[in-house]
């Protein structure tokens, strides 16, 4: 299992043009198979995200998030871990939002 504990992930890419930025931060604290972040950003307040994570590193998760125009966002989803070449993990993202518009999407954050 990757221990995820104090690292901290920003997004690379966000093709779904939604809240998360560049800018936006996560910070995760990890205990055993339990794994939770706060985070913020250029368009969120406040956000966390409470995830399982897997023997092979995999994080099925739920987050919520309040965004500068004040509108509550949550959602689930499951992050896949990448190894990179240069000792960095890359998560992949498959998320669903529960609340607003029900939309897909795809969001990439690396350590």
């Amino acid at each position: 299992m990757i221990n995820y504990n104090g690292k901290i992930f920003s997004p690379a890419n966000n093709k779904t043009g939604g809240d998360f930025s560049t800018e936006t931060f996560f910070v995760f604290r990890q205990t055993g198979n339990i794994l939770s972040s706060n985070y913020s950003g250029e368009n969120i307040v406040r956000g966390q995200v409470l995830t399982i994570v897997g023997n092979d590193g995999s994080m099925e998760m739920n987050y919520q998030h309040v965004t500068t125009q004040l509108v509550l966002i949550a959602g689930s989803g499951k992050f896949i871990p990448e190894l990179l070449p240069n000792g960095k993990i890359m998560l992949n993202e498959k998320r669903k939002l529960v609340d607003g518009d029900f939309v897909q999407g795809d969001l990439i954050i690396e350590h």
